[in-house]
């Protein structure tokens, strides 16, 4: 299991990883000066397709063409579809991680003491769009799982070698948890747990999905953060997963902002009431409150890639906002 969530304080804030952002630099700049205290390498699809939600962990399973749509197809040796295997996972492809690599290298970055956030597509995901690419489920999570773990392992020791005093947090995203053709909850504990145990003791983990799920399978794979949003009702885990995954040090990042259109600062108001809301809900079904808002972080509530620029801005001095209010609210208990 991944260390427990010492880098973080309540309100911390950060973003789900994809940016709308076209230059690297400006990209960089945007995550160090918006988000301080947990700045996420970003992902950027608009500058590249390499950089999609697929397109940057399926590069690592043999055997698998990624197309700049972003669909996959099967190629193995010799033709045919439906014989991936999970012998190997190919070499790290830098191409495909331009923005975090950036945000690894700048000067600012480097001189960091305290946490910063890397994310990948999780092996779930990958391994339900193998199987839409023809392979069976018996080599696809497999497979898929192998290239994940591979790719976290590289961008972990990437960021261990380029910023040395940073404490490294990874997230998984895990968008297809939502698919009914999902694995059994039994199955994405232990897939999750594989691709988790493979980060190391000192990488803090998270798990994020945007989408109405039980959560209670995610909590058995034992991830430090789960990041979910605040506006989906039913997607609270049972109420002794979540106690349980908050008294073992477990943190929750609220997606407080939403991100399936703009927002302005004036909602600020009205998002707090709901993110105010949840944590009473969750109360009133037996969770400690002050353990509730004592390990909360704020997030936007998904990836802001489908924003202009503009949009991002407000979204994250939205989150920020929210954030401030959550440490109050945290250091009243």
């Amino acid at each position: 299991m991944a260390k427990r969530g010492g880098v973080f304080v309540p309100g911390m804030v950060t973003t789900i990883g994809s940016l709308p952002h076209a230059g690297l630099d400006d990209a960089v700049r945007f995550v160090l000066d918006g988000e301080p205290d947990l700045p996420a390498a970003p992902q950027l699809p608009a500058r590249s397709w390499r950089e999609g939600m697929l397109a940057q962990v399926a590069v690592a399973v043999p055997g698998v063409s990624v197309h700049p749509d972003g669909r996959l197809s099967l190629d193995p040796p010799g033709g045919g579809r439906g014989s991936l295997t999970a012998a190997a996972a190919s070499p790290f492809d830098p191409a495909a991680h331009e923005g975090a690599l950036a945000f690894l290298a700048v000067s600012r970055a480097r001189a960091r003491t305290g946490p910063v956030k890397l994310q990948l597509t999780g092996p779930v995901t990958l391994g339900l769009a193998l199987v839409d690419a023809g392979a069976p489920a018996t080599a696809a999570f497999p497979a898929a799982t192998l290239a994940v773990r591979s790719t976290a392992q590289a961008l972990v020791a990437a960021a261990h070698s380029a910023l040395p005093a940073a404490q490294v947090s990874l997230w998984l995203d895990e968008p297809w948890l939502v698919r009914p053709d999902a694995p059994s909850a039994g199955a994405v504990t232990a897939i999750l747990a594989g691709a988790l145990a493979a980060l190391g003791p000192t990488v803090t983990s998270g798990v994020h999905c945007c989408g109405r799920i039980d959560w209670s399978s995610v909590v058995d794979a034992g991830p430090t953060v789960l990041s979910m949003p605040v506006d989906l009702p039913g997607t609270e885990p049972s109420t002794a997963a979540i106690d349980a995954h908050l008294r073992r040090g477990g943190w929750i990042a609220w997606g407080a902002v939403p991100t399936d259109r703009p927002v302005t600062t004036d909602e600020q108001g009205a998002l707090w009431g709901h993110l105010v809301a949840r944590w009473s809900a969750l109360a009133a079904a037996g969770c400690d409150l002050a353990l509730v808002r004592r390990r909360a972080l704020v997030t936007p509530a998904c990836g802001l890639a489908g924003r202009t620029v503009a949009e991002a801005a407000t979204a994250v001095d939205l989150t920020r906002r929210l954030g401030a209010r959550t440490a109050a609210a945290a250091a009243r208990f």
